[in-house]
């Protein structure tokens, strides 16, 4: 714990180099534009305007900076020429049920989303994001708590999803969407030593009865209680964790636990079937179906290799799969948008990420809890661009912490896990 103390002095004179943002809407823009997006009353949802927070955010970013037109200009230009192959694409293979204006809106909606965001990375602040990302986290769980009170006393179901109890999710389209905000929440809430932050926080991920957040955040508390273990320790830790996975997979498939009236024991039915539908396809899992729907129609349309185009799994998935998503993981998402080349070359960034050294702390913990959140749960797209973008922020990040270790060495007593 004293590394990540030694980090919170660092943590509070890291100063940018450069272009200077001294308001963090900025980074407030991209926290809200993934974590605030949705009212749900009953079964109907509502979608937040909070998309255009991100273009008055580019808007501020131009005014404020007074970017030259060249520079925006070429921002846009190498965009358009990376995502007009996804319009090319559609064109060649003719999407069934897209004419071409519907297949061009699609190309300039995200185009432009893409565009946005470039502007606004160019001037993303790993400080400021990391206190955009405590502030928006622990409003949206405040208001998950208030959704689901006003749901228990009154009956008027807001914000939660029911199966046997009320689960809770917030401004978020579903309960385990939560896995992409709470893990992260917690384990920097841990660093800063705020209790009560990771209480209420804890207390929300088990109400939210969802086995994505059982294992985003079990996995991520492994990882960061490992960071402070003996080698010997950490070897131990491991073993015992997969020989527990395995035990319950092994022994729990007899007990028909998703037929439990237990709101928790059928929340951890629904997990083991996960597990299981990769060694018996019987036991139903409806993203494990779609991962394999979504390998089927890229192979049988031949995006396999290259893809469909960033953004392209909503108009592929209402023509050929229903309107069934196709970005059922970031990794789907990466497969369909650029093919197994850009499945691969993300996996690299990933690994780089694991690997670096003397970047901002808290972003990595909030990136580890996203990152595996993203690898079993969909999210929608603004929650696969965030990752993207904490990615970037974060591998950027390392030059301030280079630049406060050169000006003064014994503040740098941090260590990202490895």
């Amino acid at each position: 714990m004293a590394n990540y103390l030694a980090m919170n002095e660092l943590f509070a004179q890291q100063q940018t180099t450069g272009k200077k943002i001294t308001s963090c809407f900025v980074e407030l823009s991209i926290v809200l534009a993934a974590f605030v997006t949705t009212v749900r009353i009953f079964d109907d949802y509502y979608r937040l305007p909070t998309d255009a927070v991100l273009i008055l955010c580019a808007v501020y970013v131009l005014i404020k900076r007074r970017m030259f037109f060249n520079e925006v200009l070429k921002i846009f230009l190498v965009l358009f020429g990376v995502l007009f192959h996804f319009f090319i694409v559609s064109i060649a293979n003719d999407f069934q049920g897209f004419d071409f204006y519907s297949r061009l809106i699609w190309f300039l909606r995200y185009w432009f989303i893409a565009a946005v965001l470039m502007v606004i990375l160019v001037h993303a602040r790993a400080d400021q994001l990391v206190r955009a990302f405590k502030v928006v986290g622990i409003m949206v769980t405040l208001v998950a708590y208030i959704f689901l009170f006003i749901t228990i006393f009154t009956g008027f179901d807001i914000g939660v999803d029911r199966i046997i109890l009320p689960r809770p999710h917030g401004t978020l389209s579903e309960p385990a969407h939560l896995a992409f905000l709470l893990p992260g929440l917690i384990v920097i809430s841990i660093i800063d030593r705020k209790w009560k932050t990771v209480g209420f926080a804890f207390l929300l991920a088990v109400l939210s009865q969802s086995p994505t957040v059982y294992l985003t955040l079990a996995f991520t508390m492994i990882l960061f209680s490992v960071s402070y273990l003996s080698p010997i320790k950490r070897r131990i830790l491991l073993v015992s964790s997969f020989l527990f996975v395995y035990i319950i997979i092994l022994f729990a498939f007899d007990i028909d636990m998703m037929a439990t009236d237990n709101a928790l024991l059928h929340s951890f039915g629904r997990l083991i079937a996960g597990f299981h539908f990769f060694k018996d396809a019987t036991y139903s899992n409806s993203r494990g179906s779609l991962v394999f729907d979504m390998l089927e129609i890229m192979r049988d349309g031949g995006y396999i290799i290259l893809g469909a185009g960033f953004g392209s799994g909503v108009p592929l998935a209402e023509a050929f799969n229903g309107g069934k998503t196709l970005d059922v993981t970031i990794w789907a998402s990466f497969i369909v948008w650029f093919g197994l080349f850009g499945a691969i070359a993300f996996g690299a960034l990933v690994f780089l990420v694991a690997s670096k050294k003397g970047a901002d702390i808290h972003i990595f913990w909030i990136l580890v809890g996203a990152l595996f959140a993203g690898s079993i749960n969909s999210g929608g797209i603004f929650m696969q661009l965030f990752i993207i973008l904490l990615i970037v922020i974060y591998l950027r990040s390392g030059r301030y912490s280079a630049e406060i270790r050169h000006t003064n060495p014994a503040k740098v007593a941090y260590r990202v896990p490895t």
